[in-house]
């Protein structure tokens, strides 16, 4: 029962943030207060409902999921408008077309798949880093798994703020290329 209750505070707690978030330009302070401490009572909750660990855990859960939904059913009912300049006049549309098609091709393999190559390598080095300096076996593991998708978000962040594609590719392929250095010399030296 505390469980759904706690369901039911994280619901209101991100509602309570997206309104304030569409009316940003009114005053809204007690809606971001609204929203945060009933989400940090949906925590609370959940906590008391099943314990440290799996309560927490299954409120921050049903937190993503909520916000998942709330996001998604606000993009689909939204349009999705883009305004082209009257004023521009393309001298050869099909290159620029092309090109236009292979910069986003190229932007979208930096921001996910290569981002997440990158960070593999990053984790690995990090887990072989702590296991040497003596790290429990179990403690290494978690880091490195919940570090894995925060260093894989920060570099897909990263690239996606640049303008130029060379700007995108450069720190991602060498956030990735050192740690993958470090791994293959560990491994081609046989140092463990």
């Amino acid at each position: 029962m505390l469980l759904l209750v706690s369901v039911g505070l994280a619901v209101c707690g991100l509602l309570c943030l997206r309104t304030a978030w569409r009316l940003r330009a009114q005053a809204n302070g007690w809606r971001i207060s609204l929203g945060w401490l009933a989400l940090l009572g949906a925590l609370c909750l959940g906590y008391a409902s099943s314990g440290t660990d799996k309560g927490v855990a299954l409120a921050l859960i049903a937190i993503m999921l909520i916000a998942l939904l709330v996001l998604g059913r606000s993009y689909l009912s939204s349009e999705i408008r883009r305004s082209k300049p009257a004023n521009r006049i393309a001298r050869h549309p099909q290159t620029e077309r092309s090109s236009h098609w292979l910069s986003g091709l190229w932007t979208g393999m930096v921001m996910g798949p290569l981002s997440g190559l990158a960070s593999l390598a990053i984790n690995t080095a990090l887990y072989d880093i702590l296991a040497k300096a003596g790290a429990d076996p179990t403690l290494n593991l978690t880091l490195v798994a919940f570090a894995f998708p925060l260093v894989w978000a920060g570099l897909a962040i990263l690239s996606g703020y640049q303008v130029r594609l060379w700007r995108r590719t450069l720190p991602v392929l060498l956030s990735g290329g050192i740690p993958l250095l470090y791994i293959l010399s560990v491994t081609l030296g046989g140092t463990t």
